[in-house]
C-alpha cells in the first residue's frame, strides 16, 4: 500500500475518533455528572463514557475502499485496478 493511501486512511480514521469523542462524549458525560461531587464516581463515569464511545468507533467502518484510492476519484491506482 502506498504511503499516501495509508496516510489518508489514518487521517480519516483519527478524525472520526476525534469527532466522536468531542461531539458525543461531553454531552453524555455532563448529563450523568450534574451534581456529582465524588471524584471516584466522576472518574468512573468519564471512563465508562470514553470506553463506550471507543467501542462504538471500533465497531464502525472508519475506512472504506474509496479512502484507499490514490486520488479522490480513485483514478491512478493501477495496482488496485488490476487486483
Amino acid at each position: 500500500m502506498p504511503v499516501e493511501q495509508l496516510e489518508r486512511a489514518l487521517v480519516k480514521a483519527v478524525g472520526e475518533v476525534r469527532a466522536g469523542m468531542r461531539n458525543v462524549l461531553p454531552g453524555r458525560a455532563a448529563r450523568r455528572l450534574i451534581g456529582e461531587t465524588d471524584e471516584t464516581t466522576f472518574k468512573a463515569v468519564l471512563l465508562e463514557e470514553i470506553d463506550q464511545r471507543l467501542e462504538v468507533l471500533a465497531d464502525s467502518d472508519l475506512i472504506n475502499e474509496a479512502d484507499l484510492a490514490l486520488d479522490p476519484e480513485g483514478e491512478g491506482d493501477q495496482e488496485a485496478d488490476s487486483a
